[in-house]
């Protein structure tokens, strides 16, 4: 809970008071809803907590909330007031001390498998992505024998595992043993999670003509251009099994890709997202 100090100070104008509550209201018979984007999205949270000890029925939306936010029984409470949104592979949602560190380790993994030189390596990706591309341009979608050019390719450039008796090797063998006398130092962190109810839109298929190839080459693929999403209800622990690494991780956090998607699946389902209305019994159950 939050320190009289706080509540005092937020109730100190009572603009709130004045606007909805009482018979001479401005805005008497008006709900509240308190909305948030990113971290924007977790003070939302907080804030719908301090006002619902004078506003009960205060609804909070939370758009790519933090997935390193509240505990989890705060996250359970907020179930009956809280809904949040997150799109995809957004790695905001994803983002934690553990998480990071599991990503980082995989980084360095995959640095030491390295069979040739750094840029050479960055030299046959682009190569082989482009030429993957524009043969999906000409033929309407991947097929199975660019996918299979796509393995061979990284079979040539990594090995199976880190060679054991490198230079690589033994630095990070010694990092990894400063890294855990570090976490042995900081002791055991209290797990935290997304708040409320979680909608998540998962990615279930996109576009194959020659423009949305072209789309995804201009675009590093970043873009969503294209690209078909479902609504499921998720669990909060989904999003603590590591981040979720793919080209448009980072944009799938944006808001205006949040926007852009939600108003797509509310026109899916014939809501008038414009009114804020939403079906919740429509959204798939997993």
């Amino acid at each position: 809970s939050l320190s009289t100090h706080a509540q005092t100070q937020f109730y100190r104008h009572d603009t709130l008071k004045r606007l909805l509550l009482g018979e001479n209201a401005k805005c008497a018979g008006y709900t509240l809803r308190v909305v948030g984007h990113s971290l924007g999205a977790a003070i939302g949270f907080l804030l719908s907590l301090i006002l619902r000890h004078e506003f009960p029925k205060v609804r909070c939306l939370c758009f790519s909330p933090p997935g390193h936010c509240i505990s989890k029984q705060l996250a359970e409470e907020g179930r009956e007031w809280c809904s949040s949104f997150l799109v995809d592979s957004d790695w905001i949602a994803r983002m934690s001390v553990e998480n990071m560190e599991v990503l980082r380790d995989e980084v360095l993994d995959m640095i030491g498998r390295v069979k040739i030189p750094k840029q050479e390596v960055a030299r046959r990706v682009a190569e082989t992505a482009g030429s993957s591309y524009l043969q999906a341009c000409r033929r309407g979608g991947h097929d199975g024998d660019e996918l299979e050019a796509m393995r061979e390719l990284v079979s040539d450039l990594l090995h199976p595992e880190v060679p054991p008796d490198t230079e690589w090797t033994r630095q990070v063998q010694q990092f990894n043993l400063l890294q855990g006398d570090l976490r042995r130092n900081r002791g055991t962190r209290q797990t935290l999670y997304p708040p409320g109810n979680i909608v998540h839109l998962l990615k279930t298929g996109e576009a194959k003509t020659c423009m949305h190839g072209l789309l995804k080459c201009v675009t590093c693929c970043t873009t969503n251009a294209g690209s078909e999403y479902v609504p499921v209800w998720a669990d909060r622990a989904d999003f603590k099994d590591g981040i979720k690494v793919t080209p448009a991780m980072v944009t799938d956090h944006f808001p205006d890709r949040v926007c852009h998607e939600l108003e797509k699946v509310a026109a899916l389902f014939e809501t008038d997202y414009s009114m804020m209305q939403s079906s919740p019994q429509r959204i798939i159950r997993t």
